[in-house]
């Protein structure tokens, strides 16, 4: 069809041949095309994915850091008890014993041993023995407090002040006293019982009632005085005596090995500043 300019505008010239179309007409027709398809495939297959449920590009990639591997530099903390154990357990014990741990601890911050040994033995005879999971330590604490309060301080519940008279010796003085030599040489810091002298001040043990009781069981052996824990003592190794009571002899380190006790050499020695010969010697039956 071949359109021309004429009397009434454009009007068909049917005497005017066909104008072929040119080369390039044609190339930028067939490029259209292409763009045209290709933009129509990618709209269906997203509309295809989309119904799928299969995650976008973007979610894909989240996923994928998601999934993958943590870095040990970036584990969690371990999770710890909101209340430690310690105190979980101090709030678990009798009023009375929370109590009394509190007096314990304001004690050795006053560093007032006879408050603390006191409190220990409080803590000891509450009924129920609610501190039996901490006595082995009461017990190893009471026994270095009571050593101290004894040797390391001018004034104790064991202890008096004697003036010796001219002529009396260490020794006598001792013997009279009802205590070891070793134990006077101590309490007053002397090297030789020769550093005695008439009319000055002497400390000494005021008749003290020393005697052990052997737990085999337990590998224990306790040191009483007065009637009262003093210290306590670990056997290096188990002892298989027969229970009951016995006295010590002179030779008591000799005694106690031949009924199978053995102590530590540091321990034997500090023994043998309060053990006195025919000091009773109880073997428990447990």
């Amino acid at each position: 069809m071949s359109l021309a300019r004429g009397k009434f505008g454009i009007e068909y010239d049917p005497l005017r041949g066909e104008e072929k179309p040119s080369g390039r007409g044609i190339l930028i027709g067939a490029a259209v095309l292409v763009v045209l398809v290709s933009f129509a495939v990618t709209l269906v297959n997203r509309l295809r994915a989309g119904a799928d449920g299969a995650p976008a590009p973007a979610e894909r990639a989240g996923s994928a850091e998601a999934c993958a591997p943590v870095a040990a530099t970036s584990a969690a903390p371990p999770l710890t008890p909101a209340v430690p154990p310690e105190k979980a357990a101090f709030a678990r014990r009798p009023r009375v014993v929370r109590n009394l741990l509190m007096r314990l601890t304001e004690a050795e911050r006053d560093r007032d041993l006879s408050r603390q040994v006191e409190t220990i033995e409080l803590l000891r005879a509450a009924p129920g023995n609610p501190v039996a999971d901490i006595d082995h330590l009461l017990v190893k604490r009471l026994g270095r407090l009571n050593f101290r309060w004894m040797f390391g301080t001018d004034r104790s519940p064991w202890t008096v002040e004697i003036t010796p008279r001219k002529g009396n010796s260490a020794e006598r003085l001792a013997k009279e006293q009802g205590m070891t030599v070793a134990a006077l040489l101590k309490l007053n810091r002397w090297r030789t019982p020769d550093e005695m002298r008439p009319g000055k001040p002497v400390r000494a043990l005021n008749h003290p009632n020393f005697a052990l009781i052997v737990h085999p069981r337990n590998r224990l052996v306790e040191l009483m005085l007065d009637g009262k824990l003093f210290k306590a003592y670990e056997l290096t190794r188990a002892a298989s005596l027969a229970p009951g009571l016995y006295s010590l002899s002179d030779d008591y380190a000799g005694q106690f090995a031949r009924l199978g006790l053995s102590f530590a050499p540091a321990d034997l020695a500090e023994l043998s500043l309060f053990l006195m010969p025919r000091a009773p010697l109880f073997v428990a039956a447990y």
